[in-house]
């Protein structure tokens, strides 16, 4: 907690912080929010299963992809 703000107001400031973070996590149809709890800033040093698992995500999808795109392909042909 920040020295000197009052803990209604945080919280209330902490709440808006999460509203608006998942307004802009619905402006695209290919987005994923997440949300490394137990972390500071620095999620890479704090929360590294975090990143991993999350990139690791983007490589399974990214071949998901891949393969509906060369079945695409194929039938087209």
């Amino acid at each position: 907690m920040m020295e000197g703000e009052p803990e209604a107001e945080l919280r209330l400031l902490e709440e808006k912080w999460q509203e608006l973070i998942k307004q802009q996590a619905k402006l695209s149809k290919n987005s994923e929010l997440i949300f490394a709890t137990t972390s500071s800033h620095m999620i890479h040093l704090d929360r590294p299963d975090v990143i991993i698992g999350a990139i690791h995500k983007l490589i399974l999808d990214r071949d998901k992809l891949v393969k509906i795109s060369k079945k695409v392909s194929g039938v087209l042909k």
